[in-house]
């Protein structure tokens, strides 16, 4: 037992510290942020910036899933190939029409209800942020084969090469320009994973040579129809996971304290990421085990359940220790300064204990049902969760609980709802 968890975890470990050095991006630039002048109206027109973005982004984040489940030859490599090209060019397009033209405007003040001097903040990080979601999906293509041929390490090379570039760039334009916190967050973001995305490209070649040498003699236009039913499903339940964030939002709009609490909101979310994000890699261990056949269902459920409790675990101590929060804010440039945002800070976290746990236990089942390819149910258990999400959020408008404990709360349900509808089908074998 001892041996099969330590093999788990040691083909886990890689995965997760790249997502862990990938989410340090978010406390970086908050801290960042809060230490510039107009801190407050920068961190919401940062958080807006992102949301939108990651939104954006949703048909490409899930191409790491897919390339590492479907590329095997040289058929299955050139079919995915053109796909992420593809959803790449979607992205981009999406982009450009959120910067320059007055669809920002709809959306983020007309839909999603934020103030128009946000909006007009998050204009400019938008336009820089152009080739983002394409340097991201064509490096997750990448990484899927990398993963496959048993070379992970490679992703946290990247990940450090990208948060290294992240950081020089953000201490560098926060001394030597005055361009407004998210404008440099958002340069800062594009050179980073530009760069990731060069590095992984080229050190990649080698695997995706001994991938190519292969050969399956399928048919191109079948392959590329298999790839995208896998594929349309996984990308429909990123979005569906992304689209929390601005309804969130559009909830603490609504609410009187929103100056505040749509400033802490990017904030607590970042810190939370960062303790989520062990449970998120999950999904690509479980993906990569059960296709090796190294481990069983049972084991990466066991696993998963070790990751979220010890991540709930620290979200506890956080709370119960306030030499750890104290620490936790000086980071993020929130100590002696913005008192309110630091006060909301301290009132919303005990309530994302849960958070963790419940999504290191989704991961572990989504991982599952991608190797079974059953991405299908994963995205009727998103939906059954963003409907929930919607629904508990519009009944709490009334209420006169606080906006960011009542979210966080909300939040937990959804997820629980989420893998309660995953896991009501009956298991099924794994196709071919």
């Amino acid at each position: 037992m001892l041996k099969a968890f330590r093999r788990i975890f040691l083909a886990y470990l890689p995965l997760a510290l790249a997502f862990q050095l990938m989410v340090l991006e978010a406390p970086l630039f908050s801290s960042t942020i809060a230490g510039l002048p107009d801190s407050a109206r920068q961190l919401r027109a940062w958080g807006l910036t992102m949301q939108l973005s990651l939104c954006i982004e949703s048909p490409v984040i899930m191409l790491l899933a897919s390339s590492l489940a479907f590329v095997h030859s040289a058929e299955t490599y050139a079919v995915t190939r053109k796909l992420t090209i593809i959803l790449c060019w979607y992205c981009t397009v999406l982009t450009f029409l959120a910067g320059w033209t007055p669809l920002l405007d709809i959306v983020a003040h007309g839909w999603l209800g934020f103030p128009m001097e946000t909006v007009e903040a998050s204009r400019n990080p938008l336009r820089i942020m152009l080739f983002w979601s394409a340097a991201i999906g064509w490096r997750r293509f990448l990484q899927g084969i990398l993963i496959h041929q048993g070379q992970a390490q490679r992703l946290v090379h990247g990940t450090l090469l990208r948060l290294t570039a992240i950081f020089l760039t953000t201490v560098t334009m926060a001394r030597t320009v005055n361009v407004g916190g998210a404008a440099i967050a958002a340069t800062a973001i594009m050179v980073g994973v530009l760069i990731e995305s060069v590095y992984v490209t080229v050190v990649s070649k080698p695997a995706v040579k001994l991938v190519t040498n292969v050969s399956c003699g399928s048919d191109a236009s079948t392959l590329m129809r298999k790839l995208i039913r896998f594929h349309t499903p996984l990308a429909a339940t990123s979005l569906l996971g992304l689209i929390v964030q601005p309804v969130v939002s559009q909830f603490l709009a609504g609410k009187p304290d929103s100056y505040v609490s749509l400033a802490v909101w990017p904030v607590l979310f970042g810190i939370v990421l960062e303790l989520r994000g062990w449970g998120i890699s999950v999904q690509e261990l479980a993906v990569g085990r059960l296709k090796q056949k190294r481990s069983t269902e049972r084991g990466i459920w066991l696993f998963a359940i070790f990751v979220g409790v010890l991540t709930s675990a620290v979200v506890v101590l956080i709370c119960l220790i306030p030499a750890l929060m104290q620490g936790i804010e000086k980071v993020l440039n929130l100590d002696g300064r913005n008192r309110e945002i630091r006060v909301a800070l301290e009132q919303a976290l005990p309530w994302c204990i849960g958070l963790p746990l419940s999504t290191s236990l989704l991961s572990a089942h989504r991982g599952i049902l991608a190797y079974k390819k059953q991405s299908l149910l994963v995205s009727a258990g998103m939906v059954v969760s963003i409907v929930t999400l919607v629904g508990c959020l519009w009944l709490a408008r009334a209420s006169q609980f606080p906006a960011l404990p009542t979210a966080c709360v909300i939040l937990v349900i959804s997820e629980l709802v989420s893998l309660g509808v995953q896991l009501l089908p009956v298991r099924s074998k794994p196709r071919s």
